[in-house]
């Protein structure tokens, strides 16, 4: 009983993410350009919310918002031809979604992608599979500018 009860918790959250997600809106419309030198962009794109891998994605990146935040990601998510995004680093904003313009349809595949594009601009990391925080973080965390800001944090 209280696997099921376990289960149905974690699925409650994945839909309550999933609906956010799809289903709010902010009034700012943006470029990808715009979060150059300010923050690092994690895109997930799928064709459908109900897509296992994206389900399973978004379970990774609800686990840790502390680290999304120390890492300055502002989260991107394509499902099919919607588009929105969430800010970790504004606490503010963790609630609030911003529209993109269809530069994203550049990104945009018609299967599961995750895509990390770093502070420079350019793009870090490309994969049709779940992308797991600790690789993630690992990844980042090797970067240049992300070594200078734990520096500078010491």
């Amino acid at each position: 009983m209280i696997f099921y009860m376990k289960r149905f918790a974690n699925i409650f959250s994945i839909l309550l993410l999933v609906f956010s997600i799809l289903f709010s809106s902010f009034d700012v419309v943006q470029n990808l350009s715009d979060y150059k030198w300010t923050n690092r962009v994690l895109i997930i794109n799928a064709p459908i919310s109900l897509s296992e891998k994206f389900q399973n994605q978004l379970i990774e990146i609800q686990q840790n918002y502390t680290g999304l935040r120390e890492r300055k990601i502002v989260l991107i998510t394509i499902v099919g031809t919607k588009y929105s995004a969430l800010d970790f680093t504004d606490p503010e904003s963790n609630t609030q979604w911003k529209s993109l313009t269809k530069e994203l349809e550049e990104v945009c595949h018609e299967s599961f992608e995750v895509v990390l594009i770093g502070l420079d601009g350019s793009e870090k990391l490309r994969q049709t599979e779940v992308l797991y925080k600790e690789d993630l973080f690992q990844l980042i965390d090797r970067m240049p500018m992300r070594r200078l800001e734990m520096n500078e944090n010491d």
